[in-house]
């Protein structure tokens, strides 16, 4: 197999002790990176399966597409405000919440 990230969120159950930072996970003799969270098909997923680490990154995201449609509002019509929230505020907002629920 062909693997193209090189790092990953280590979860371990709670009554296990802590995670041993000495042993380190190869992967075609590769060692693979240990980090807090990580983004896997457009969710990012922690260390902690918190979801505070992709509710900023959605914040930031639709943060921003909000800036961008305050700058053209007022060459667009009325009709298009709804068919532009679906596409780009919607859109993000219901991708993966088979996960999250």
């Amino acid at each position: 197999p062909n693997f193209e990230h090189d790092e990953t969120c280590a979860r371990t159950r709670p009554f296990a002790g802590p995670l041993d930072e000495s042993r380190s996970i190869l992967i075609n003799g590769r060692a693979i990176v240990k980090v807090t969270n990580t983004k896997f098909l457009g969710v990012v997923i922690d260390n902690k399966l918190n979801w505070e680490p992709h509710v900023e990154y959605l914040r930031k995201k639709l943060r921003s597409m909000t800036g961008a449609i305050c700058r053209i509002r007022h060459s667009m019509p009325c009709e298009l405000y709804l068919k532009l929230y679906n596409a780009l505020f919607e859109s993000h907002m219901s991708y993966g919440i088979s996960v999250w629920g």
